[in-house]
């Protein structure tokens, strides 16, 4: 990933973050930022993510094909972090929303 694609990446996440911000809980969305603080997208996409899937966040996705590509640019489609059961989980929930 270059570092121009690095930057829209993280703003794409950003922007969905602040987009819900209310709905987060205060403890994950302080591990969100940390991992972005720390240039970690593919751990602050994951748990962004399990978040929302856990709290059952609707959310209207312009073009959900960008977030799954992103995921798998991140490598969330062969390894997760916090989840092993993470892109299935998150197909599905986009497959719904």
């Amino acid at each position: 990933m270059t570092k121009e694609e690095y930057r829209i990446n993280e703003e794409k996440i950003i922007n969905l973050l602040n987009s819900i911000r209310e709905k987060i809980s205060p403890d994950v969305l302080r591990g969100i930022e940390h991992y972005l603080k720390h240039g970690e997208l593919e751990m602050a996409f994951e748990l962004l993510f399990l978040d929302m899937i856990d709290k059952n966040i609707k959310y209207q996705f312009e073009t959900k094909s960008d977030w799954i590509n992103l995921a798998e640019e991140l490598g969330l489609k062969e390894a997760s972090v916090f989840e092993d059961t993470f892109w299935k989980k998150f197909s599905n929930y986009l497959s719904q929303t």
